[in-house]
């Protein structure tokens, strides 16, 4: 078996890729798994840091309104279908799988040219611009939402969920807490804000920390800022008394959310697939400029079944962030009501359900 997954931009994109790659080299150990992504983007960074075949085209955002970056959009759009043809005429793959992201669009397209079997992974509530542009032409379309059906063609769509990588359902908090030399007794707080990380979550934090203070002995934390905030936010925290880790980004993620009793974050499809694939309660600030709002929608879902409370990003303050939490974490019977009805949401089968998808359609 050779697979091509396309993925890349953000880590919602990118871990879902690795968590399909993983499970389909541990059912057939000796397929080959290439990635396509963009030159110098995070999913570079990752890919080559772990060792995967990993070939780049060129791509850019479409722009959302008339201007000349609609010309490089278009010039860029061209120059990606001609690398994607000479890439797959070379590799000859037996299914391209895209997890969505505009640099899915000209390898879909171009792998209609060669009659490759091609599937959609669809992370999110409502279905971005690239999956419903290329929905009527690849063969099957996974999604993690039951509602994302009604926005593309049904009979196409499979209700998998979201994958997440085996580490993340796997780990043990018992190991993780020696690895970051946590207390198991103490309550952990889990903060990031994506693979970029989150200015106004950041902030909150640091203007939340006299709220905080009275608990650091029975609370411990673990932020991840990425690089803008991470030094103005280690500084704010350096000299106190509370067992925190701080890190502009953290590749280990298994380690910290097997850790976590609670996480503040952004509402993109693939925290929220690892947040419920664990049952992690959560307080989620969605990113206010998303897509089509697709990160409020995602939240709503999640605060709909009980599962994480919403503070918009236009709201957010340090004492706001700072009393949800001191309501919230410290109140047993609470925290369980919503550890339950996260875990009910996650779908740690979701990656063996794509698997098969996968396999279904290379035997057709």
């Amino acid at each position: 078996m050779k697979l091509m997954i396309v993925c890349g931009g953000t880590g919602g994109h990118i871990y879902p890729g690795i968590a399909l790659a993983k499970a389909i080299k541990n059912r057939n150990p000796d397929g080959k798994i290439i990635f396509i992504g963009k030159k110098k983007g995070l999913e570079e960074q990752i890919f080559l840091r772990d060792g995967w075949d990993y070939r780049t085209i060129i791509i850019s955002g479409m722009p959302r309104e008339f201007s000349v970056k609609w010309f490089s959009f278009i010039f860029k759009m061209i120059l990606g279908i001609i690398q994607s043809i000479i890439i797959i005429n070379k590799e000859k793959p037996d299914i391209i799988v895209g997890t969505g992201a505009y640099i899915t669009v000209p390898v879909i397209l171009s792998g209609k040219i060669f009659r490759v079997p091609e599937l959609l992974m669809e992370q999110n509530t409502y279905p971005g611009i690239a999956t419903r542009f290329l929905a009527r032409i690849v063969n099957k379309i996974a999604v993690s939402f039951e509602e994302t059906v009604k926005y593309l063609p049904g009979k196409k769509c499979i209700h998998t969920g979201n994958p997440v990588r085996p580490e993340i359902i796997s780990k043990d908090k018992e190991s993780a807490c020696r690895l970051l030399n946590f207390d198991e007794s103490k309550k952990t707080l889990l903060i990031f804000g994506g693979s970029q990380g989150a200015h106004s979550i950041n902030k909150a934090c640091i203007d939340m920390k006299p709220l905080l203070e009275p608990l650091y002995d029975r609370l411990q934390m673990i932020m991840i800022t990425g690089e803008n905030d991470f030094k103005e936010v280690n500084e704010c925290y350096e000299k106190t008394n509370i067992k925190i880790m701080i890190a502009p980004f953290y590749y280990n993620m298994e380690n910290a959310l097997a850790v976590s009793d609670m996480v503040i974050s952004r509402s993109g499809a693939s925290t929220l697939a690892e947040v419920t694939a664990r049952g992690i309660p959560s307080i989620l600030i969605p990113y206010p400029y998303a897509t089509d709002q697709h990160q409020l929608k995602n939240a709503e879902a999640m605060v709909k079944s009980g599962a994480a409370y919403i503070i918009p990003d236009r709201d957010l303050t340090g004492e706001i962030l700072g009393k949800y939490i001191i309501a919230l974490l410290f109140d047993d019977i609470k925290l369980k009501s919503i550890k339950e009805a996260s875990k009910k949401l996650g779908r740690p089968d979701a990656i063996e359900n794509i698997a098969k998808i996968v396999e279904e359609l290379i035997a057709k």
